[in-house]
């Protein structure tokens, strides 16, 4: 008897620890990682900005994103451009990140390099101009665009020039414009489109003929980033700054959370825009802005409550995102020697003063400036908000910090002061 009652509770024991083993396989297939600032439970997400830290979701899927594009060499974002009309540069201008100065200097540094620019309030073209002119083309360009608005713009050129010229596919046209052999075209006969993007399937006719170039390789571009909390916080008072005035308040913490909340969330500006996700809505690949505006958070419109979110939409998000980035300079309004950086991505527009700015804040009145720091309710709504973002801005920070540190010895902090 007794025999048989041990045996029993062996098995028992042996079932018990198959059953252990088979939950514990289940909850590795689904792993995730939380952070709260306000426990140390979990594990801190290595690529986060530990100034905005909020609770979120990391998966394994997002932390393999963010290290293959850590692993990126530097020297091929930071890589030397001779600006020209065959080789435009973009500034894609994100709003509320420093960038209105930038224009400023761009325009002149182009006058100053005797190259051509087409910069929205300067120059006499219209402020209101968010999209970049398929001809003629221009060697400068510094305005509020999208990567999914260029992309469009530059796939339309090609097909209207395709029509216009009689051929049968993109790759004629490209045919076409190889098998031109005049000299004596000027610069307005390269329409934008050639230039940005000619078809990679395509053979070289000859061996004298470079092959097609990629359109990630054939224009030069730079986009500029701010700490999500505070650009979002300029915008608020940027972009109501009527609606302050209106009711006699100064400052953030004069709204109620409420209030707040649904300012940022619901009301768009005049041209649909809301203050939140700029990074993902100038480079990320969702053309929705409903979609841009709701990513990374759930938003409860009858509490006026919102917690982070992270799905597959994000995922997806942040890895077009980071593709289209690793072809893209970043600047950090909070990083100076980002800036300095330009010296080695743009050496010509350098020369010409384009990156010698000052930062000028645009707050309406200057609201902001007489103002003590968000109430704790505030900010942790602002976090919230800008938690995905922050997920972005972490990951640009982390590879300036190491270009300007030399992570691959070709960026030494000596070399561009």
């Amino acid at each position: 008897m007794l025999e048989f009652v041990c045996n029993k509770a062996i098995v028992i024991a042996l079932l018990a620890v198959v059953f252990v083993i088979i939950l514990t396989v289940h909850n590795t297939n689904d792993v995730t990682f939380s952070r709260s600032p306000n426990t140390t439970k979990g594990v801190s997400h290595p690529h986060s900005n530990e100034s905005s830290s909020t609770v979120r979701n990391y998966t394994i899927r997002e932390d393999l994103i963010l290290r293959q594009f850590e692993l990126i060499p530097n020297h091929q974002i930071w890589k030397p451009h001779i600006v020209s009309e065959q080789m435009p540069f973009i500034f894609m201008h994100q709003r509320k990140a420093g960038g209105t100065s930038l224009r400023s200097t761009l325009h002149m540094a182009a006058r100053i390099s005797n190259l051509t620019s087409f910069i929205p309030c300067y120059g006499g073209i219209d402020c209101r101009i968010f999209s970049i002119p398929t001809t003629p083309v221009y060697a400068v360009y510094a305005l509020h665009t999208t990567w999914s608005e260029l992309e469009r713009s530059v796939s339309e050129n090609i097909q209207r020039n395709a029509t216009n010229k009689g051929v049968d596919s993109v790759e004629d046209l490209w045919r076409d414009d190889l098998e031109d052999d005049s000299e004596d075209r000027s610069a307005s006969d390269f329409p934008l489109a050639d230039i940005l993007r000619k078809p990679t399937s395509v053979p070289s006719p000859s061996p004298s003929v470079n092959p097609p170039i990629a359109f990630e390789q054939s224009f030069a571009c730079l986009t500029n980033f701010r700490e999500p909390v505070s650009r979002l916080m300029s915008c608020l008072y940027f972009r109501f700054d009527r609606y302050f005035q209106l009711r006699n308040l100064s400052c953030i913490n004069d709204l109620s959370v409420a209030r707040m909340t649904r300012l940022l969330v619901e009301k768009l500006d005049t041209y649909n825009n809301s203050c939140l996700n700029e990074p993902y809505r100038v480079l990320g690949p969702i053309d929705d802005e409903r979609v841009v505006t709701s990513l990374g958070y759930d938003y409860n419109n009858i509490t006026y409550e919102v917690r982070t979110r992270y799905e597959e939409l994000e995922l997806t998000t942040l890895n077009a995102t980071l593709h289209n980035l690793q072809r893209c300079v970043p600047v950090a309004l909070e990083l100076p020697h980002s800036y300095r950086l330009l010296k080695v991505a743009f050496p010509s527009l350098h020369k010409s003063n384009a990156f010698d700015h000052q930062v000028r804040e645009q707050t309406g009145f200057n609201y902001s400036r007489n103002c003590t720091a968000p109430t704790a309710a505030h900010l942790h709504v602002l976090r919230e908000l800008t938690s995905f973002e922050s997920v972005l801005y972490g990951a640009v920070v982390k590879k300036v910090q190491s270009a300007i540190a030399g992570i691959d010895g070709k960026f030494h902090s000596h070399e561009v002061t």
